[in-house]
């Protein structure tokens, strides 16, 4: 049967409220950076914006403006940000097969805050992507894809629904591509590494692979995930680039110089990136 859709991607679609303010500042204590407000003090912000965010729909819209045929399946509120995430899906051509809205729910919402350097700290509810669950998971709709790309949940129920996804995929000889941040790595290590033995290939950074496998370096890490026969390995490597890993060489790319205005979502615009040029091979 032709295959319908070249992707289905499975995860977060989040309200991102972006705060940029050059009198955020920086405070490095025992070894560790943190963005820092004095206590009791009001500051000035330079920009405020309201954008569509969430990694499920953010790598969805890059596919779909990459000319990819896209769905999403996801959970939004039935709110203004809710409706928000569908103007910003329709517009960029996503199919909304599996975009559920959840009644008497707030859809996910992230508070960015971006100092003078473009350095980001995220504030993070949930909401509605927390109530993502098996029943959401539409075998017609998954099995004539190409690829299924799941990205960071953070409920034991959406996992549960991803988990469903992946068995789905693999008995129909869809390629899984996990996209997995390092909070769903942190809170559901021992299930990614279950999920990663029906997968093809996977994009992480390098904080995500260390703490993966729980090797200190990212070669050991690289070798490790060799036992779950995947076909690439990307690692994303901030300014520092990206390398990739084919189970026999590994490959380094060096990153554009740019001065970074606001790194959010560069991570998931990096995998769309990549993911529509291994679907045109």
């Amino acid at each position: 049967m032709k295959k319908a859709l070249d992707f289905i991607v499975v995860g977060s679609a989040t309200l991102d409220i972006i705060i940029r303010s050059d009198e955020l500042t920086i405070v490095r204590s025992r070894g560790r950076l943190y963005s820092c407000i004095k206590y009791g003090s009001k500051i000035e912000m330079e920009h405020l914006e309201f954008d569509p965010g969430g990694s499920g729909h953010n790598i969805s819209v890059g596919l779909a403006t990459l000319g990819n045929r896209v769905g999403l399946v996801t959970t939004i509120g039935d709110d203004e940000y809710g409706k928000t995430v569908l103007r910003s899906l329709k517009k960029a051509g996503v199919y909304l097969e599996g975009v559920k809205v959840v009644r008497k729910t707030m859809t996910g919402t992230s508070i960015i805050l971006i100092g003078k350097r473009g350095e980001r700290s995220i504030i993070v509810y949930r909401g509605a992507n927390n109530l993502l669950s098996k029943k959401d998971i539409k075998k017609g709709f998954l099995k004539n894809s190409k690829y299924l790309v799941f990205t960071s949940v953070l409920s034991r129920e959406s996992v549960e629904a991803i988990k469903k996804a992946v068995d789905i995929a693999s008995k129909n000889d869809v390629k899984v591509l996990p996209t997995p941040s390092i909070s769903m790595i942190k809170k559901f290590r021992e299930d990614i590494n279950g999920l990663l033995l029906k997968s093809y290939g996977m994009i992480l950074n390098e904080e995500e692979i260390k703490y993966l496998t729980q090797r200190k370096n990212v070669r050991e890490a690289l070798k490790r995930l060799e036992r779950f026969g995947l076909r690439f390995v990307v690692v994303t490597m901030g300014e520092k680039g990206a390398i990739c890993y084919d189970g026999k060489r590994i490959y380094k790319q060096k990153a554009f110089k740019v001065k970074p205005i606001d790194t959010t979502g560069a991570g998931d615009t990096f995998a769309a990136a990549f993911y529509h040029y291994l679907n045109k091979n």
